[in-house]
């Protein structure tokens, strides 16, 4: 039973193409010079690092596994950074390298808009994503059999509207949420759950 789920497991990682980044969802306030996080995902199992280059800007990577895996660099550039309480803005902005059937890049950037009151912040962001895939070497029988494939193009763009409510500690935070998806092709849903340490 364990060697079959595991192939299924194996061959849906193999069959199928990765989008831009998933697990960028996050609140509008940046982490500060020196501080450093890591968080963990589900669904879309991830993880990730970032560190606030100053009061302003954080740099991370990320790793997460959609129908194949996807590494990404990432940051976020505080407009207005609020502290434990009131309306932050930022913008965030990445690129990202996913493996499968068809290997992909990608980039994004948008902004986020975030109200922390005390221990709880909720937040929206809007995101718009390029995504090209490598179908080189794969048929068009074998493009017709990739799982999950939001857009039939090589070449596309499409939407995502994050929005979450996170409780907010010294050294950690949770956050669940959902996330819609606007492919070319089609239009679906999602929701989230972050757990993160910081450091």
């Amino acid at each position: 039973m364990k060697s079959s789920i595991l192939l299924i497991s194996l061959i849906a990682i193999l069959a199928g193409c990765s989008v831009a980044p998933m697990n960028t969802a996050t609140t509008a306030r940046t982490l500060g010079t020196d501080n450093n996080q890591v968080t963990g995902s589900f669904p879309v199992v991830g993880v990730k690092y970032e560190r606030g280059i100053n009061d302003r800007f954080d740099l991370g990577v990320g790793l997460e596994s959609q129908m194949g895996t996807v590494a990404h660099v990432f940051g976020k550039y505080s407009i207005e950074n609020k502290g434990e309480k009131g309306v932050s803005s930022a913008a965030i902005f990445g690129a990202g390298y996913g493996t499968g059937a068809g290997d992909s890049k990608s980039a994004y950037l948008g902004p986020i808009v975030s109200y922390r009151d005390d221990v709880f912040e909720v937040f929206g962001a809007y995101k718009i994503s390029y995504v090209h895939w490598d179908f080189a070497g794969l048929s068009s029988d074998d493009k017709d059999d990739l799982i999950s494939v939001p857009s039939s193009e090589s070449n596309f763009v499409y939407h995502e509207m994050d929005f979450g409510i996170s409780i907010v500690q010294e050294k950690w935070l949770a956050t669940v949420g959902g996330k819609i998806f606007f492919f070319p092709d089609s239009t679906s849903s999602t929701p989230f759950v972050d757990v993160a340490y910081k450091f």
